[in-house]
């Protein structure tokens, strides 16, 4: 079965068309302005003193215990929890919509290995377990069936919700967010969350859902609304609509409410000339009232070739630019027509002149110092390297192939990669995305929404476009934008940090941006660490050594996103670095494996990353980060036994007063996993590598994990294989260039991994070479048998 389709037709409201008097080339440029970033613009355009929200537009989830309830509220919620099945520990309700918004359950939706479940494909009248497609419509009418069998007890309609489904892990877990829409007009920021682990339903909640009484018929037209907009906005004058308006219902409630109420609003998105910013115009649809007038940019300051491994301080061995590096999947042109580079930049059968402009399949560089046009008439096609920064280029190179390009190419592909292993169905990372390198406008660096853009250094700042951990920032605010929530969770930007400081290993993503180091929202960064970046995600870097937790977020955020996402990212740095090993003694990297999977499932479905209301209990609700971490790290569908790393989990996210006492903490599971790591030999071949390791005890399969680069294992790595063998062998890569692994060994699920095996260390080259230094070493026969087999 699958949800009905929206039960009224809108007629697109009419673009309003805005004087103009700025030239096409003027256009051009601010078509590329942005919408998620490191820091808040600064000093920002004139009308940016404009900007406002009206009180209780931010409202938070609310969970609450049921023993918290008044008695009849109570006991009208057990009434209800005994019809789903649940019992009262494990749920908490909304107050204000009145709502669930966290269920905590065990109940088959779809075959799998979950507690209880008994589901057959038989049943289904399949002979195997479907692909990842059917899967998701299996686990969408399975959810459909659930919401709209308990649609009473539950308070939704199931007609409103707007289908969403991630499936990973081949179909283990599969994640859901059903969007609202009432009358085919979105309410922003309400849905319901829903995770299927095993087969089972095991977590279930409400995100701002509450009844919607107003009229949906706008009384006034998008045109007496943009009127309202520009009478607010005077003196200023919008030079156009980024898009069309739209309307959308907005809940509302301040600390004086009981329940949500809702605004039908026109919906204004505008540019400015001079301004960096997108704003964004609401204006109540009946009243005329202006709600809001806000940024909606997410901020954060920042073939072979040469590239800067982490920063362009100067500092070795990361902060110098590394010639010869690769640019992986990158298109040439060529008189055959065209061709892709692989991982290690490498392509085949080309010969005379070929020509790349660093665009592939993944990314598309657009330099401001002008186009990248890159010519050999035979042999390899080298960037080359050069000093100075931004429009700096090597000697009789085309304008854009400056640092900023030939770094964010290599880079970006390379956590794009590494987030396509982790999340093989995501369409986002499948497609190619626009990265706009040194722009002239202000220190900064955005994801727009569909883009990513970075300024050239200015006195405050450098090159943002030529650091890794800027790059990739602003890649985990695209990454967090196009999961299965479908946008950018609040506070989004403590995950954009995670991600990129799970790939360089650092705490301090972005070193070399700024000139002095991190303020630290009132809580200043140790100057002897030296991060000379926005953030530092460890607490212990800070002057206070205490870790930042809501009650701090209350007394020193406010509402900037930038300070509350603290609390996220320094969560699960904990997990990374002290609270795996500290719980299970596990080495670096593995639990950099282990964080990184967590990180990628878990984020995918995150609306809020936690709430500030009920005080060190704020991840209660099912789409917050440590009920989502929850469910990709269960192994039974059963989260209320508990999950293989849960004591890790809630350790680091308790400390900063975001985790939730419910399900009740336990580490369970995985009986049987491994528990010692494979032994790993490797040999070199052209452009390639032969693995193979030991059989251990517990292992249905293996995970090859492969970096490169001048931190060798301890760097974010891409699974490059999972095989039940004991060799794999590896191709793609670049000769000459070092490349490091590690294997892990796995049990009956994704979340029982073993211990990851000591770094192995390969410069892959031509098999000439090799066979010369076999020859003379004596080693011929050795070498030969690893070529043979």
């Amino acid at each position: 079965m699958h949800s009905p389709a929206a039960t009224r037709n809108r007629v697109p409201p009419r673009r309003r068309r805005i004087p103009q008097t700025a030239t096409l080339a003027c256009l051009a440029a601010l078509m590329a302005l942005p919408a998620a970033a490191l820091v808040p613009p600064s000093p920002g355009a004139p009308v940016a003193a404009k900007a406002f929200q009206a009180p209780g537009l931010d409202v938070e989830t609310g969970t609450l215990a049921v023993d918290r309830l008044d008695p009849e509220d109570g006991r009208r919620a057990r009434g209800d929890l005994a019809h789903l099945g649940a019992a009262a520990g494990r749920a908490r309700l909304d107050t204000r919509g009145g709502r669930w918004s966290s269920l905590w359950l065990h109940r088959p939706l779809m075959p799998g290995a979950g507690a209880a479940n008994r589901l057959a494909w038989t049943d289904l009248g399949l002979d195997r377990r479907p692909d990842d497609a059917t899967l998701a419509d299996l686990a969408w009418e399975g959810f459909w069936g659930f919401v709209t069998g308990h649609a009473d007890v539950l308070r939704i309609e199931p007609r409103q919700l707007r289908r969403s489904v991630g499936v990973h892990a081949g179909g283990d877990l599969i994640q859901i967010h059903a969007r609202r829409e009432v009358d085919g007009i979105p309410v922003r920021g309400a849905g319901l969350t829903a995770t299927v682990n095993h087969g089972n339903l095991v977590l279930l909640g409400a995100d701002r859902w509450g009844d919607v009484t107003l009229d949906t018929h706008p009384t006034l037209d998008s045109e007496a609304a943009f009127a309202a907009a520009l009478a607010f906005l005077d003196p200023h004058r919008p030079r156009d609509l980024r898009t069309e308006p739209r309307l959308e219902i907005l809940p509302r409630a301040t600390a004086q409410d009981d329940r949500y109420r809702h605004h039908l609003v026109w919906i204004f998105p505008l540019r400015f000339d001079g301004a960096v910013e997108r704003f964004e115009v609401a204006v109540d649809a009946h009243s005329g009232e202006i709600l809001a007038m806000e940024d909606t940019n997410h901020y954060h300051r920042n073939v072979h070739g040469g590239a800067y491994p982490i920063s362009n301080d100067g500092q070795s061995p990361d902060g110098v630019e590394i010639p010869g590096v690769p640019m992986p999947f990158a298109d040439v042109t060529h008189s055959g027509g065209t061709a892709t580079t692989d991982a290690g930049g490498n392509v085949e059968g080309i010969t005379g002149a070929m020509t790349t402009a660093l665009e592939g399949p993944y990314w598309r560089v657009d330099d401001g110092c002008g186009a990248v046009s890159e010519t050999s008439t035979a042999g390899d096609l080298d960037l080359g390297i050069s000093g100075g920064t931004d429009c700096t280029t090597p000697p009789g190179a085309s304008a854009g192939n400056t640092h900023a390009a030939r770094t964010a190419f290599y880079e970006l592909n390379r956590i794009a990669a590494s987030g396509r292993a982790q999340l093989p169905a995501n369409p986002w990372l499948q497609g190619q995305v626009r990265v706009r390198l040194n722009d002239s406008v202000t220190c900064n660096a955005f994801w727009t929404g569909t883009n990513l853009l970075f300024y050239r250094s200015q006195s405050t700042c450098a090159n943002l476009g030529e650091l890794a951990g800027v790059l990739d920032h602003e890649w985990g605010h695209g990454m967090d934008d196009n999961g299965t929530n479908g946008s950018v969770s609040s506070p989004g930007e403590g995950i954009a940090d995670v991600y990129a400081a799970l790939r360089i290993n650092s705490s301090c993503p972005g070193r070399g941006a700024l000139p002095n180091v991190c303020s630290g929202f009132g809580d200043p960064c140790i100057a002897a660490f030296g991060c000379t970046a926005a953030r530092d995600i460890d607490w212990e870097r800070h002057e206070s050594q205490q870790p930042h937790n809501v009650a701090w977020a209350n007394a020193n955020c406010g509402s900037s996103r930038h300070c509350r996402g603290h609390l996220t990212s320094e969560s699960i740095w904990d997990l990374y670095k002290r609270d795996l090993p500290a719980r299970y003694g596990m080495d670096n990297n593995t639990a950099l494996e282990v964080a990184t999977r967590l990180t990628y499932l878990g984020a995918d479905n995150v609306a809020s990353w936690f709430t500030t209301a009920n005080g060190e209990e704020g991840g209660c609700a099912a789409s917050s980060g440590y009920q989502q971490f929850l469910a990709a790290d269960d192994d039974n569908g059963d989260l209320t036994d508990g999950t293989p790393h849960m004591q890790a989990i809630f350790d680091a996210f308790d400390r900063h007063g975001i985790a939730c006492p419910t399900p009740a903490v336990q580490d369970s599971g995985c009986a049987g996993a491994p528990t010692v790591a494979p032994a790993v030999t490797i040999q070199p071949g052209d452009r390639g590598a032969q693995l193979s390791w030991n059989a251990v005890a517990g292992a249905t399969r293996y995970k090859v994990f492969r970096t490169d680069g001048v931190f060798q294992c301890d760097f974010g790595k891409e699974i490059v294989a999972a095989t039940p063998s004991t060799t794999f062998a590896d191709t793609g890569l670049q000769d000459g260039r070092d490349y490091y692994y590690v294997v892990a060994g796995f049990g009956p699920s994704d979340a029982c991994m073993g211990p990851t095996s000591p770094c192995a260390t390969v410069v892959p080259g031509v098999a000439s070479e090799i066979f010369a230094d076999a020859f003379e070493g004596g080693d011929l026969l050795a070498w030969s048998s690893v070529v043979v087999d």
